[in-house]
């Protein structure tokens, strides 16, 4: 599979969520998939033997990338503040999966009303096809509870230290140091507690038989004072010493090799890396009843949770800790082979739509359609249709003077219809277009002569997957605020990049060559108007002053599976509608849309045997829902 991976920042950068980002990526890699790292630059990165694509900020906005590269399925590694959750939209995957990490700090924010936009950045999560927590019982596993976010669990792994590059200078001696060592690393600040270590460790009475390592650097001009005092008591004792750094990985994996202990203070975290690192290089351990250590850590036997952030039973926990269970419980639960066997099971795992479907199913809804000489394309439509009954109470369709056989294929729908309960309605339009008559009014009559109010209009090449289940949700919500009149999306239109070999797509590229139009509908509170507004391809505008706006729809993959396939000519036909409207919109357009014959409206050249057009299936999309 062709797989992405996206993390804010990335190695040589080593935070948890990093390095969880890279032990997958690699994991995956060496199980034979075609990987891609997609992250923010950093020019100390070397070449890591596979492809890291850098964007500036780690930002999606604007960018159609996991469109163009057409991934199997992407990983996302963010928090709530992370530019590539916010700026992503996850229907733009074949499959998404987000892995979220939220920490106690943020949570109570959260419940404080410090931040301010929750309910979007929500929705954002929401739109992901899986949500992995790396915790039990810990902040992020609330907030994904509270909010109605089904996840799965998958417990954080580590990196093997053990097994990983030392250095034979690092040693007690050269540290002048004769003690056991207790060991702690990260970043020196307020939510990691080390302030408050050295002062339990100095009161405990532990000095006597211990020595407190500390490795760590501030990491930033906000976090200094806390550095300086953390120094200022370090300097005091000769039983604490301080290291500088926390990015070099030979140094870490010396420190744990010399260590006897390992103790995790902190007061904010998810599942944390660096005690799994120490439970690999074999360390007892003591930590705080922190993010998801009480739940996953709680029933291990190489080491104690404290009852409480005070660190008061610091001494207790440490003499009374038994290292023969450590690295056994490490490779029994969270060595990278374990965790990657369970994210590989994601990518066959099909999305979870019922409630989707159960939202649906509260609402009166019609598919409009219309067609001209297209019976095969009509018949894939009404039998794709098929796959919503209990879903969609009518498809009515809108026969202009086919002169074929099309009428006869949407008759031949009518009993499989009615065993579905889906009421199928059409007729015939006598009249040609002319200078009073254009397809814009078959487009509005299509919607207006349907029974119900929720109105979705569409092409008669238009075939549906999966992803046409969260299309409909999303309008659906839009459309119950009173301002929205309409909703409209982008089809990504397959251009004329296409590949074919024996028949079938071996390779295509996506282009925006539809703007986004109104497509969804309250019926009653909409008119078709045969203009064109504000450099939108738009017919229908609304009819009363409460109703003003149209919302355009983020892009869900495996929404629409079948597109025309434009040849070269009539894909400059298409951009030269877009030019005119662009001028238009500027107030610099030369001569009369409706006048123009071949802008105006577009001719049926599916109908022509020599236009070169071809409908196509997007490889690898499947439908969504069954009765």
């Amino acid at each position: 599979m062709k797989l992405a991976f996206v993390s804010d920042f990335y190695y040589p950068s080593i935070g948890g969520t990093q390095m969880l980002c890279k032990g997958l990526a690699e994991w995956f890699r060496d199980q034979g998939h075609d990987i891609e790292v997609i992250t923010s630059r950093d020019e100390n990165r070397d070449d890591l033997g596979y492809p890291v694509r850098e964007i500036k900020g780690a930002s999606f906005k604007g960018s159609n990338l996991l469109l163009e590269q057409n991934y199997d399925a992407v990983f996302v590694f963010a928090d709530l503040f992370s530019p590539t959750l916010n700026s992503m939209n996850a229907g733009d995957a074949r499959k998404s999966i987000l892995v979220l990490n939220l920490d106690e700090n943020v949570y109570r924010w959260i419940k404080e009303g410090r931040i301010k936009d929750v309910a979007q950045r929500v929705e954002k999560i929401k739109k992901f096809s899986h949500v992995v927590s790396f915790c039990q019982g810990a902040p992020v596993n609330k907030f994904l509870d509270e909010n109605g976010i089904k996840h799965h669990f998958i417990p954080n792994f580590s990196r093997d230290v053990k097994n990983g590059p030392t250095s034979n200078k690092i040693t007690k001696a050269s540290l002048g140091i004769n003690k056991k060592i207790i060991f702690n690393h990260g970043l020196i600040e307020t939510r990691k507690n080390q302030l408050n270590l050295m002062k339990s460790f100095l009161d405990s009475g532990l000095s006597d038989d211990h020595h407190l390592v500390l490795l760590g650097s501030p990491r930033s001009g906000s976090d200094m004072e806390y550095f300086l005092d953390c120094k200022q008591l370090c300097d005091s004792s000769d039983s604490i010493t301080m290291i500088k750094g926390t990015s070099n990985q030979t140094i870490v994996n010396s420190l744990l090799a010399i260590s006897d202990l390992y103790v995790l203070p902190s007061t904010a975290e998810g599942l944390p890396l660096v005690l799994l690192e120490a439970m690999s290089a074999g360390l007892p351990w003591v930590s705080t009843p922190v993010g998801g250590v009480p739940a996953v850590f709680g029933p291990l036997k190489g080491g104690k949770v404290l009852r409480d952030f005070s660190l008061s039973d610091l001494g207790e926990a440490v003499r009374s800790t038994n290292a023969s269970y450590s690295r056994e419980e490490w490779k029994n639960n969270f060595e990278v082979s374990r965790a990657g066997k369970q994210y590989s099971e994601l990518l066959n795992l099909e999305e979870d739509l019922s409630e989707t479907i159960n939202y649906l199913k509260q609402h009166k809804i019609s598919f409009a359609n219309q067609v001209y000489n297209e019976p095969e394309a009509i018949g894939n439509y009404l039998r794709s249709c098929l796959q919503f009954a209990g879903i969609v109470d009518e498809v009515y369709i809108i026969d202009h003077r086919s002169s074929d056989n099309t009428l006869e294929v949407i008759k031949s729908f009518e009993d499989q219809y009615i065993e579905a309960g889906i009421n199928l309605r059409w007729k015939t339009e006598p009249r040609d277009f002319s200078k009073d008559f254009a397809i814009a009014d078959v487009f509005g009559d299509a919607v207006k002569e349907c029974a119900n109010e929720i109105v979705f209009r569409h092409d008669a090449d238009f075939i549906f997957g999966s992803g046409y289940l969260k299309t409909m949700e999303c309008a659906v919500r839009f459309l119950n605020f009173k301002t929205v009149y309409a909703c409209g999306y982008e089809i990504p239109v397959v251009s004329d990049s296409v590949k074919f070999a024996h028949g079938k797509v071996v390779d295509y590229g996506f282009c925006n060559m539809h703007v986004s139009v109104p497509r969804i509908f309250k019926r009653t509170k909409t008119k078709c108007l045969q203009n064109h507004v504000g450099g939108k391809y738009e017919w229908f505008h609304p009819t009363n002053e409460e109703c003003t706006q149209w919302v355009t729809l983020p892009h869900f993959r495996q929404s629409l599976l079948s597109v025309n396939v434009k040849d070269v000519a009539r894909q400059e036909l298409r951009e030269t509608m877009n030019t005119f409207m662009e001028d238009l919109k500027q107030g610099s357009a030369q001569g009369n849309w409706l006048d123009n014959k071949d802008l105006r409206r577009e001719k049926e050249e599916w109908a022509d045997k020599d236009s070169g057009m071809k409908k196509i299936d997007i490889r690898k999309e499947k439908y969504a829902y069954q009765r």
